[in-house]
């Protein structure tokens, strides 16, 4: 977002930069040029606010019955060992696994914890998916060739 805003900010001063040095005459197509840039910044000024106010938002409200409940089903699925649910949800979920003596603690980030139990307002791609689409549009359709 940030990229698309100095991308549009750079095409504004470049052209208003050669309407000023006579490059560009400023006529009804140049006008159209100039407004067609201000309407896409804002459209990246809105959509970046949208996103700002998006992420401030507060997390739902989690019951302890919930969480009870989560961990009850999460320790159960990641007992069984062979289960690609358990590696999944251990990298998804666990940043560090420290072991003292015969008890092993998990740590990780409460935000992915509550994306797991569909808690989060963010609607974000969780972080086991990294390299979701990353190459492509997430809508991608065959060619037309």
């Amino acid at each position: 977002m940030n990229r698309e805003l100095k991308e549009n900010e750079r095409a504004r001063l470049n052209f208003f930069g050669a309407v000023e040095k006579g490059i560009i005459e400023l006529d009804d197509a140049a006008a159209a040029r100039a407004q067609s840039l201000k309407s896409a910044r804002e459209a990246l000024l809105l959509e970046r606010a949208r996103l700002v106010r998006e992420h401030n938002q507060p997390i739902k409200q989690i019951k302890a019955n919930e969480v009870e409940r989560f961990g009850k089903v999460l320790r159960e699925k990641l007992m069984v060992w062979e289960s690609p649910f358990a590696k999944s949800y251990l990298k998804l979920l666990v940043d560090q696994i420290t072991i003292t003596g015969k008890q092993a603690t998990l740590t990780g980030s409460k935000a992915a914890i509550l994306e797991a139990m569909g808690k989060s307002s963010t609607g974000t791609v969780p972080s086991s998916m990294g390299k979701w689409r990353t190459l492509s549009d997430s809508n991608a359709r065959p060619s037309d060739s």
